[in-house]
């Protein structure tokens, strides 16, 4: 169906609808037949949706008429032979932002329907063979029955148009990857190979010769009373660029050397000035594109090639000042106090050298690659300098990286030095990655893909850059953060005297901040940093499907490339929700005032639910259909009731257990298995460490089946006991009253319940008595209970009191028959004879 087609038929569904307004087609009184103006048919009730209709035909056309004239530009484009990555990703662009008008208009187009099928429910079905019904009633049902077929036609032609934009995007999708494998994994000379810097070498000359062409045309265009001459644009542009380097170097020097009225280098004072320069800098280079290309625009030169050269020198200069201001923020070679990585002086002068070179080259790189897209240098020249750079910044950050790894170039920053933190101890974790990409690099330039290399080296380079940047935007907040909780700090200070915050609203307020501070950085990061890869570095699906091609067994098909995707979905699941568990602990959790039960149940729960959903779309990716779960619950079933029940067992305790905390992080518990502080509790059993520093797993189902001792459960205040005993001679009154003093003496004792001394005994060699007592906090017990002892033997030796031991009286009957049997001296014996054979 033609446009034009489609546009009469909604002219006519509105005309129709429009005439519903008198009865969707019903005779007026003055056009009905004598016979049966007598008869009065009773006017169904319905509503009046013409407007609605007007506006959807509407939106419908102009959405149309877009798609007439868009459409045909993105085919265009796509067929074109001469088609560029830039091009069809505008392309791209365009084709989503035509889908997105096509579902406006297709939801404008709902209402009006879904008002025609309600006014025809209202009316009823048509009568069945042999029933009668009013003409009026029949010819409404038919008008609304027709204007509504008319409409869902037309709702039916959007969504085949919405269909042809996605074919087209999936084509121009298609056709960037075509286009960014033959561009990235064209094969070339190898390095190796003179034959390739033999070509490049005449090269330079050329494009030293085009760049001298390109500024003759600059300075060539005389002056006019509108617009200045090209010499004078040229000269003004320069001196923008200089003054942009020189006042780069001026912050530099005063992130070398800052003044001493800024105070001390504490942690907000460093990181604000990391990320502060950085900012300060990237706005002169923005500042200095935009001056230079207003200058240029005024002046008579008319040459398209001079703005795009104005804009390759603004960018050689953002590009490596924004990096080595980077660079001068964290490493500070010149002064460790503000210094953001712990390492030495020469690790940090090494460090900063190298990749002050590396921002150096990597600048010119772009400058370079500008100029030949500018001059139309050759395709010698491109390869020529993209094999350059990348064997300068192979090289470059090996060292880097070397340096990093040896001996006190990046030491150990768990422990703060003179009250300072340090930051990035994780980057040596990437090293080992770091040394992957760069063997990488080195075997595609030996075999030729130098294409390859330098994209891979460039956009690793950018990556650690935005992730330094990135990295210090979250730590500049967590110091504000703990500035503003801390009273005495001027920013504290500020917020407390201009705002009138509490203490707790600030600490709320700054939870608050971090938190969305660390969402942000992660979704405003992250796009950034796979846009180096994945814009450019499209899906190479086709690729995988031909290297995981499949196979079958029997019926059984076995594709490796799904169950690859499905492992490493698992995988990347487990991170991200391990490193969400993390966060949520951390950064959430254990700065609530929640009670660390409800933290361990709440970052548990999350942490497994996670793992099922991560398990559940890894199962998807692999292909497995779950409408067949019955088939598993079953089999799952018969091995639960097999081997599986003590399993089962733990793993529905631990979830009681995580519900109604009966046993939380940090109680002090006794169980069969011994006694000791609950540490962790997973799903199957709970870590309890004993006071010997001895860890004891104890499965789940134990806590449920067999009794428990919690003694702080639901409190932490808890009773002791400490039995004394002392001489009979002693007044129990004065005993009573050293020992309630010596118990309400000491801090971890309660007033309510009050301590209490109970007589128990006489006994046998000494007055038995018992102090009771309370404290807030039963996990001191034992040391509380020594100290008290200590305080109670000095205070009764004090007072004369005497603590007996005990003592035996031993009577002897016939004493003096016993010393007369030892006086007595034995007979001596006769020696035996011994017979000899």
């Amino acid at each position: 169906m033609s446009y034009l087609t489609l546009f009469r038929s909604l002219v006519v569904a509105s005309v129709l609808l429009l005439s519903g307004q008198a009865g969707y087609g019903q005779e007026t009184p003055a056009t009905k037949p004598a016979s049966e103006k007598t008869e009065i048919q009773p006017k169904p009730k319905v509503a009046v949706v013409a407007p609605a209709v007007d506006d959807a035909i509407a939106r419908a056309r102009r959405t149309f008429e877009a798609l007439g004239k868009e459409l045909a530009a993105a085919r265009k484009d796509i067929n074109s032979p001469t088609a560029t990555i830039e091009k069809l990703v505008t392309s791209r662009g365009v084709l989503v932002e035509l889908r997105k008008k096509v579902a406006i208009a297709r939801g404008g187009m709902e209402t009006p329907i879904a008002d025609l099928a309600a006014r025809l429910k209202e009316l009823g079905p048509a009568p069945k063979k042999g029933e009668t019904e009013a003409e009026t009633i029949t010819t409404q049902r038919d008008a609304l029955s027709n204007t509504l077929n008319g409409l869902k036609a037309e709702l039916k032609q959007l969504d085949l148009l919405e269909l042809e934009t996605g074919q087209l995007a999936s084509k121009i999708s298609e056709l960037q990857k075509a286009a960014f494998v033959e561009r990235v994994f064209v094969s070339r000379r190898s390095v190796l190979n003179p034959q390739l810097w033999w070509d490049f070498t005449p090269t330079l000359v050329d494009a030293s010769g085009r760049t001298t062409g390109l500024f003759q045309v600059w300075h060539k265009p005389a002056g006019t009373d509108e617009k200045i001459s090209g010499t004078a644009s040229f000269l003004a542009v320069m001196s923008i660029f200089s003054l942009a380097v020189l006042l780069v170097f001026f912050v530099w020097s005063k992130m070398s050397n800052p003044p001493d009225r800024i105070g001390e280098a504490s942690d907000l004072r460093r990181i604000w000035r990391a990320v502060g320069g950085t900012v300060v800098v990237a706005i002169i280079g923005v500042v200095t594109i935009f001056i230079s290309l207003t200058i240029v625009t005024m002046s008579a030169v008319d040459d398209l090639r001079i703005p795009r050269l104005v804009i390759a020198g603004g960018e050689i200069i953002f590009i490596a000042s924004v990096m080595i201001t980077v660079l001068r923020a964290v490493l500070a070679p010149s002064n460790f106090d503000w210094r953001l990585a712990n390492m030495d002086d020469l690790a940090a002068g090494q460090l900063f050298r190298y990749g002050l070179f590396a921002a150096v080259i990597f600048g010119l790189d772009r400058g370079a690659s500008a100029l030949a897209d500018i001059t139309f240098m050759p395709l010698e020249f491109v390869v020529g300098v993209h094999a350059l750079v990348s064997i300068l910044l192979i090289v470059t950050l090996a060292k880097i990286v070397s340096t990093s790894r040896s001996a006190g170039a990046l030491l150990d920053d768990t422990e703060p030095t003179e009250g300072r933190s340090f930051y990035f101890s994780w980057a040596h974790r990437f090293f080992l990655i770091a040394w992957l990409l760069l063997g990488i690099c080195v075997v595609a330039l030996l075999f030729g893909y130098i294409a390859l290399a330098h994209f891979i080296i460039t956009n690793t380079l950018v990556t650690a850059a935005m992730v330094i940047i990135l990295y210090l935007i979250h730590h500049l907040v967590d110091a504000l953060v703990s500035s503003s909780t801390q009273p005495w700090s001027r920013f504290g200070k500020a917020i407390r005297s201009k705002m009138g915050l509490g203490d707790e609203t600030i600490r709320r307020v700054g939870l608050l901040l971090s938190t969305i501070t660390d969402v942000s950085v992660v979704l405003l990061g992250a796009p950034l940093v796979l846009a180096l890869w994945t814009i450019t570095w499209v899906d190479f699906s086709s690729l995988a499907r031909q290297a995981f091609f499949g196979f079958k067994v029997g019926d059984v098909s076995i594709e490796p490339s799904k169950i690859l995707l499905a492992i490493v979905m698992l995988v990347v699941g487990v991170i991200v929700v391990r490193i969400l568990s993390t966060w949520l602990n951390r950064r959430i959790l254990s700065r609530s005032n929640i009670d660390a039960g409800v933290q361990n149940s709440i970052a548990t729960g999350v942490k497994y639910t996670g793992v099922l959903l991560a398990g559940g779309f890894a199962l998807s990716a692999a292909g497995l259909d779950f409408s067949k779960l019955a088939i598993v619950a079953g089999a799952l079933s018969v091995g639960i009731g097999f081997g599986l029940q003590s399993v089962v067992s733990n793993f529905v305790s631990g979830l009681i257990l995580l519900a109604e905390r009966p046993i939380r992080i940090g109680d002090w518990i006794e169980v069969g298995a011994g006694e000791g502080v609950v540490k962790k509790i997973n799903v199957r059993s709970t870590e309890i460490e004993t006071f010997d520093r001895c860890s004891v797993i104890v499965p789940n189902s134990s806590f449920i089946s067999d009794p428990v001792k919690n003694w702080s459960h639901g409190s932490s205040v808890g009773r002791i006991k400490i039995n004394v005993g002392v001489g009979y001679d002693s007044d129990p009154e004065q005993v009573q009253k050293i020992l309630i003093e010596c118990a309400q003496a000491h801090d971890r004792v309660i007033s309510s319940p009050a301590p209490r001394v109970m007589f128990m005994d006489f006994g046998s060699s000494s007055l038995d008595f018992q102090l009771r007592i309370f404290l807030d906090d039963i996990g001191y017990c034992t040391a509380v209970a020594s100290d008290l002892r200590f305080t109670i033997f000095r205070e009764l030796k004090a007072a004369g009191i005497e603590i007996p031991f005990p003592q035996r009286d031993i009577n002897i009957r016939d004493i003096e028959k016993i010393s007369q049997a030892f006086e007595k001296k034995p007979a001596a014996r006769k020696p035996r004879k011994v017979a000899r054979k």
